[in-house]
């Protein structure tokens, strides 16, 4: 569906969809991008769905207390309805940028043009039950997810 809609333009040499690519043309035009939504998203709350599913019948046998979703427009496509708890996992905007500069590759026009078409700050943390700051080391990340996951285990407990 996403070449059929923006082209074979899209796709790298091996036929796999050049993200790179695709980011600048959504990223430049609202209207695409919304496109690109409305292509991914009910696909992606399905595949969801079926993953929760599959752990929770596996739930019983494997022990499973906890099943963790990551995904993006988690509120504005409305799946935090299929989930108990929504946690928002965030870094400031100097850190933000540098990460999709060095990770994706992204200039900080485009990374700036990107994070613009995101729900606000104040947004997140109103529909969220946790925040998690991701501004800093991997270390401080893990110490902060070890301390909920352990309140959240305590929580399992009879």
């Amino acid at each position: 569906q996403i070449v059929e809609e923006f082209g074979d333009g899209i796709l790298a040499e091996d036929g796999s969809i050049h993200r790179p690519t695709l980011s600048a043309i959504v990223f430049a035009d609202s209207e695409k991008l919304e496109k690109l939504n409305q292509i991914t998203h009910p696909n992606v709350r399905k595949e969801i769905e079926r993953r929760i599913e599959q752990y929770r019948l596996e739930a019983n046998e494997a022990h499973y207390h906890l099943i963790a979703v990551e995904a993006a427009l988690f509120i504005e496509s409305g799946y935090d309805d299929m989930l108990d708890e929504l946690w928002y996992v965030y870094a400031d905007e100097t850190t933000r940028i540098e990460r999709l500069m060095e990770g994706r590759g992204h200039t900080e026009e485009q990374s700036r043009s990107s994070m613009k078409d995101q729900l606000s700050e104040e947004t997140f943390r109103s529909h969220c039950d946790r925040v998690i700051d991701n501004s800093g080391t991997v270390e401080e990340l893990r110490r902060q997810l070890e301390k909920l996951l352990a309140y959240k285990e305590q929580s399992f407990l009879p």
